[in-house]
């Protein structure tokens, strides 16, 4: 269960272009059609993974807001937050901190600080610290917002879920598997009693409340957690679904870990069955069946296949995000791990190098990645 991308590939399509969930009050704007365009083809642009036409699109959104209602106006909030998180999976963490403390800002004014309406964007600015490895300061966040909901008591669970997750994911990188699962159980507990929650919802959940298991050394309520996370998967979605691989993987992975090989290459196989009718052309919507694929290989020793999917993932990231993005290191350090699988030695130590070199540009020398990636090249 490893962590070496520290945002989620399907975090930029979920978190973009929804309203805020805390009520902010906005009136419409104009007749909204001009604004509902400027969205709509924001939303488009980042499927594609047109990041900057996508930010183009929602600082055009942005300008119309000011214009017609002011520069305070809690109706750009949630536009300032779209740019911010696009800003965020690109790499541009200095614009995405200002674009979320800009909203921040706006809500606090227009409601008061330590309100709810404050919650989604410390939970937002938390995520970004992170990315940063900024554990500290993502805590007290994450927590700033805990004790403003706990205090308000609001209606609509999922906020607090969003935040308990946060949290619990946090512990989680931090190794603190008790502390993990106090949140996620509460966490989980908030979503088996909300009809407005997905069942769906509960599945990453779970498959933190396995690791947080695992990390305490209670193996048998982690696979548990994980067979439950699955079978909710299989029963609520098509079968073959992407989705449904990624659950199967966690699972063979947890095999893998602790030596139950013979489970774990039976699951594999079931898996690459998903994967391979999941790969597709070399488009960005493909990149997390590729990526998917390439760790099914490596897992069966198919190093050849292996190898020839990472390497697809790598250019499709680096022609999406540049080959700065810290998303190319994390996908380097994979490929690396690919090298040592086949001994390799040189060919990883490279990789790694060069991972490491992209990190360096983009974080303070002793963010987690970078600080792995030494461990490594100094064994």
């Amino acid at each position: 269960m490893g962590r070496n991308e520290p945002m989620s590939y399907f975090l930029i399509c979920f978190s973009l272009l929804f309203p805020i969930r805390a009520c902010l009050g906005a009136e419409a704007l104009m007749d909204g059609s001009v604004l509902d365009v400027a969205k709509a083809s924001a939303a488009n642009f980042v499927k594609e993974g047109l990041f900057f036409n996508a930010l183009r699109s929602e600082e055009r959104a942005l300008k119309m807001t000011q214009e017609d209602l002011g520069p305070i106006h809690p109706s750009l909030v949630p536009i300032l937050n779209d740019i911010g998180t696009i800003h965020r999976y690109m790499g541009h963490y200095v614009e995405a901190e200002k674009s979320y403390k800009w909203g921040l800002a706006i809500i606090e004014n227009h409601f008061g600080p330590g309100t709810p309406e404050t919650v989604p964007n410390l939970d937002l600015l938390a995520a970004l610290y992170v990315d940063l490895g900024h554990y500290e300061e993502a805590m007290l966040f994450y927590q700033k917002a805990l004790r403003i909901q706990e205090k308000s008591h609001g209606s609509d669970p999922r906020p607090l879920v969003d935040t308990l997750r946060g949290i619990g994911d946090l512990d989680l990188r931090l190794g603190k598997g008790s502390e993990a699962q106090e949140a996620l159980d509460r966490c989980f507990s908030l979503q088996k009693k909300s009809k407005e929650i997905d069942e769906l919802d509960r599945v990453e959940t779970l498959e933190g409340l396995a690791e947080a298991a695992e990390l305490q050394g209670r193996l048998e309520k982690a696979e548990n957690d994980l067979k439950a996370a699955l079978a909710l998967r299989e029963k609520d979605l098509p079968a073959g679904q992407g989705e449904i691989a990624d659950s199967q993987e966690k699972l063979a992975d947890f095999y893998q870990a602790h030596q139950r090989t013979a489970e774990a290459k039976t699951l594999y196989e079931k898996n690459w069955e998903s994967r391979k009718r999941l790969v597709g052309p070399d488009l960005y919507v493909n990149i997390p069946y590729l990526y998917g694929a390439a760790r099914t290989n490596r897992a069966l020793g198919n190093w050849k296949d292996a190898e020839l999917l990472y390497d697809r993932v790598l250019n499709l990231k680096k022609q999406f995000f540049g080959d700065e993005n810290p998303q190319v290191a994390y996908c380097l350090m994979e490929m690396a791990d690919l090298s040592e699988a086949q001994k390799d030695k040189t060919k990883s130590l490279l990789r790694l190098k060069e991972a490491k070199k992209i990190l360096e540009k983009n974080f303070d020398p002793d963010h987690p990645g970078i600080v792995k990636i030494q461990d490594r090249l100094g064994k």
